[in-house]
């Protein structure tokens, strides 16, 4: 049992919501160590502790330098109970401001106990990986968290891309020279 000392000098037993609190903070201290070594087995122990339990749908990304340690771990967005909204514009600015080599994604499903992605998560995770990519930046993964379960699409080869979606997507951003330039 943890025992917590108030600023009295009163000992007590911690309550379940600070031991939580706590365990979160630990967790996260832990994905902001700069220099950590990032593996998804340690992604998929340390994510259940950090985003289990939230109330509304969040996404996060995990940067990365040259050595695939971690440079921060940050909440990109915000959304409700069953849906985030996730900017690639707004994805793309973090990751040029943290400088990073490449990134992984996060996101749970508060709703859900369950780990599983989405239709709309995998082209989610489709998309990021090819914008990510006019940026010279690797997508290494995307995580999805539901209750204790961490669904990983890199083990699932979940990142395959359609062709077609390539090419719309350089239409809509109005980058067709990129083609010519990445030979």
């Amino acid at each position: 049992m943890l025992m917590l000392q108030d600023n009295n000098g009163v000992v007590a037993p911690a309550s379940d919501d600070e031991v939580l609190r706590d365990a979160r903070s630990i967790v996260e201290a832990r994905l902001n160590a700069k220099g950590q070594e990032f593996t998804p087995e340690t992604a998929k122990a340390l994510l259940p502790g950090l985003v289990a339990g939230k109330t509304s749908e969040s996404f996060y990304l995990i940067h990365l330098d040259t050595r695939l340690r971690i440079i921060a771990f940050e909440e990109v967005f915000k959304g409700t109970l069953s849906e985030t909204p996730a900017y690639s514009r707004e994805v793309l600015r973090a990751v040029i401001e943290h400088n990073s080599y490449a990134v992984a994604v996060v996101h749970n499903h508060p709703s859900s106990m369950r780990a599983n992605p989405s239709e709309n998560d995998r082209k989610l995770s489709q998309r990021l990986a090819m914008l990510l990519d006019l940026i010279d930046v690797t997508l290494v993964d995307h995580f999805v968290v539901g209750g204790n379960e961490v669904y990983s699409m890199a083990e699932h080869h979940a990142k395959e891309v359609d062709p077609a979606d390539i090419l719309r997507l350089i239409r809509k951003f109005g980058i067709d020279d990129l083609l010519s330039k990445r030979g």
